[in-house]
């Protein structure tokens, strides 16, 4: 364990990108445990924070690679791990206020045996022309099996975030191998519009017509409106990937933006 977390090159790498005081102690040659000790006592708790998010973020990047065959950049790592603190940091913020009042996927109903459903939602900023796109994957026992954060830089309007988040759901299903889906959204021109049979031309009409071709590569699929009520997870998401860059995929791990609404 000691050599996958700290003494291999590809874990020196992560190390040497972390914050100045990390990196400093990637110069010592003494074992992993020995530091820990002598970081327990000297660093500070954010400074240890960082260290048990990076730890656990290259111990799953091993464990990507021997089950899944895929290998994250060091900056990758780094830039997920920066995420989880931020996100470590606004739970801890938030436990002297009063619990959050979106409201919970009470409403939330499981997919038939072997079915996952996909429940997507999209935030938009105007102000910084910036979307947000949530998405959560569960199975038929309403286990979490992938959770995604993007954000996209985009002309504000609600249909096109929405689309432009559809389209992105049905692509991460098909990435990480799903086979038969049920993709649920609380748009509901949007939703009836995936499931119509008339083409529109339009830049919207274009990616509607993307989410149909890439829903028949499933064995099975199945589109539905619902409410906000039952989606509620997935809006959380979205508001979420407003504050970060890029995307962030969570496999069988559950962002702590939603933790507490499980």
């Amino acid at each position: 364990m000691e050599h996958v977390l700290w003494e291999c090159e590809a874990a020196r790498d992560v190390w040497c990108l972390c914050s100045s005081k990390l990196q400093k102690q990637c110069m010592n040659q003494i074992s992993f445990r020995s530091l820990l000790m002598h970081m327990l006592q000297d660093l500070k708790d954010e400074v240890l924070m960082e260290v048990a998010v990076v730890a656990w973020k290259i111990w799953r990047r091993r464990n990507d690679l021997v089950f899944n065959q895929t290998f994250s950049s060091p900056q990758l790592i780094v830039r997920q791990a920066n995420q989880k603190i931020e996100d470590l940091n606004a739970l801890f913020s938030q436990q002297t206020t009063n619990p959050t009042n979106i409201p919970q996927s009470i409403q939330w109903s499981a997919p038939p045996v072997n079915v996952y459903k996909i429940n997507w939602d999209s935030a938009v900023d105007k102000v910084n022309c910036k979307v947000g796109v949530g998405t959560i994957i569960r199975d038929w026992k309403g286990r979490v099996i992938a959770c995604m954060r993007m954000c996209i830089s985009l002309f504000p309007d609600p249909y096109l975030a929405e689309a432009i988040g559809a389209l992105h759901s049905v692509k991460l299903a098909l990435d990480i191998g799903l086979i038969q889906i049920k993709l649920e959204g609380d748009a509901i021109n949007v939703v009836n519009d995936i499931k119509g049979n008339k083409d529109s031309w339009k830049h919207t009409g274009l990616i509607i017509t993307d989410i149909k071709q890439l829903l028949l590569r499933f064995d099975s699929f199945i589109v539905d409106y619902v409410p906000r009520s039952c989606n509620s997870l997935a809006h959380c998401l979205a508001r979420d990937a407003l504050h970060i860059n890029d995307v962030l995929v969570d496999i069988e791990d559950v962002p702590l933006c939603i933790a507490s609404l499980l």
